[in-house]
């Protein structure tokens, strides 16, 4: 009878030895996936990366995004990409205003193939830079819904450009706004503009010259640096 029962008990022991066992070897299953499955969620962090890259690249190559939206939008996308090579986890939201951005982007660059930078100030646009490769350029009157009024200074620099049209409602442009267009030999300039900075045009003698009204703040320009002039 007591050897019937030490079988039973013994019985018992290797039963709940084989469970513990068992369940012990489950929980290490379990801690290895969940480490492969967190190596994985590491690997995928280089794609993301690179993505936020692209999208940098393509917000200092737009045309019509403002000077202080794109500085923002850059700094924030730099800061994601800090935060995933430190390990750290991008966060939802940013991913769906990241995903915001790439649509706008490629709306806006849809518009036209030449490049203008430009900031707002005031409500009004200022053209800042210039990044086509066009031989004939009209700069716009608009941009994303700011009416243009300013060229800045050293706005322009091109060895490509040879003729502009600038539109009616500039009212200044700047020092040495064209002076780096070394094959420009046109500018053509409205009404509406009352200032026109220092050396604002190409310096060559005999191979320049501004197409303007006879009797605008241009033609006076022109007449006192001595700069050729087709009046209209």
């Amino acid at each position: 009878m007591k050897r019937s029962t030490l079988a039973i008990l013994f019985t018992i022991f290797i039963t709940i030895s084989c469970v513990f066992a068992s369940c012990n070897t489950q929980g290490i299953v379990h801690d290895i996936d969940t480490e492969a499955g967190n190596t994985s969620d590491t690997d995928d962090y280089s794609s993301i990366i690179k993505e936020l890259e692209d999208q940098i690249l393509e917000l200092k190559q737009d045309q019509y995004i403002s000077e202080s939206k794109r500085t923002e939008e850059i700094l924030r996308l730099e800061a994601l990409i800090e935060e995933l090579k430190l390990g750290g986890k991008l966060p939802t939201e940013d991913n769906s205003n990241t995903e915001g951005t790439d649509t706008d982007t490629d709306t806006e660059e849809s518009h036209t193939e030449a490049r203008f930078i430009y900031e707002i100030e005031n409500g009004s646009a200022i053209l800042t830079g210039y990044t086509g490769d066009d031989t004939e350029l009209t700069l716009p009157s608009y941009i994303d819904g700011y009416a243009v009024t300013e060229i800045a200074d050293d706005a322009f620099i091109s060895d490509t450009l040879k003729a502009i049209v600038i539109p009616e409602g500039v009212k200044k442009i700047g020092w040495f706004a064209f002076k780096n267009c070394s094959a420009l030999y046109t500018v053509t300039i409205p009404q509406s503009v009352e200032e026109i900075g220092y050396s604002a045009f190409p310096s060559r003698l005999g191979g320049f010259s501004v197409i303007c009204p006879s009797n605008s703040f241009a033609a006076k320009y022109a007449a006192s640096y001595g700069i050729s002039a087709t009046l209209i």
